[in-house]
Parts: C-alpha cells; structure tokens; sequence
C-alpha cells in the first residue's frame, strides 16, 4: 500500500466529477479508497463537503458510499433513502440504475443546485419613485 495509495491519491485527485457545488463523486483506481477520499476532503475543504464514491455490485446495483467531515453525509445518504452515521454513510441506488455513468446522471438529477432567478426590472423598480 506504500506504492499504490500515493499512486491512487493522485489519480483520484485527478478524477472527481462534480454533482453540485458540494457533492462530488471520486473514482478510486488503485490504493485505499477511505484514506484517498479522506486525503481528498482535506485537500478540497471549503469546496466540496461530501465526498461519494460508486460502487456496482455483482447483481448490477449500484451502491454510493458518501464521506463528509461536519457531518453532511447523512443527511445526503438520506434524500438517497440511505443512512448510516453524520460523517460516513451509503446507500443503494434503485434499481432502474445499472451502470456509473448512470449512476452520476441520476445524482446530478437528485442534487442539482437550482438557479437564482433575478428580474432584470422588477415591477418594484417602475414605481419606486411615484408618490400615490
């Protein structure tokens, strides 16, 4: 492991696909995958909280095992129908997703960040100035 965790922190590093603004999933080649995802959320502290990483099983489902250091990985193993403790927690993803890259598509679907809507002139702005 003195060989292969080094080798697989930095490809890992190189291999995070971000979900939103604070969840992304890593891919674990080679190594320890805890200490790597560990190591990672050190490194990426401040901008991603929960850290995934996907696994498929032998029966084609596909499970998330979720990595958080305040405590946010339960709370996303939850909206996932998962659970497990506030910093270490998983879940099995439904059956209808077989692969990865699947896998990816439906948790960007569940965790996207919606967009700030702005009003370019709100009706507000029109009648600031009018005295009724």
């Amino acid at each position: 492991r003195q060989i292969e965790n080094p080798i697989g922190l930095d490809w890992s590093r190189e291999n995070i696909t971000p979900i939103n603004d604070e969840i992304a999933v890593v891919e674990i080649a080679v190594g320890n995958g805890n200490l790597i995802v560990h190591q990672l959320l050190k490194e990426f502290e401040g901008k991603y909280g929960v850290l995934m990483t996907l696994y498929r099983k032998s029966n084609a489902s596909v499970v998330v095992s979720m990595r958080s250091r305040q405590g946010q990985a339960l709370k996303v193993a939850h909206k996932l129908g998962g659970g497990g403790h506030p910093n270490a927690a998983g879940a099995t993803l439904p059956k209808s997703v077989r692969s990865i890259n699947e896998a990816i598509t439906y948790l960007e679907a569940i965790f996207k960040t919606e967009p700030v809507h702005t009003q370019i002139n709100p009706l507000d702005d029109l009648f600031k100035g009018l005295k009724f």
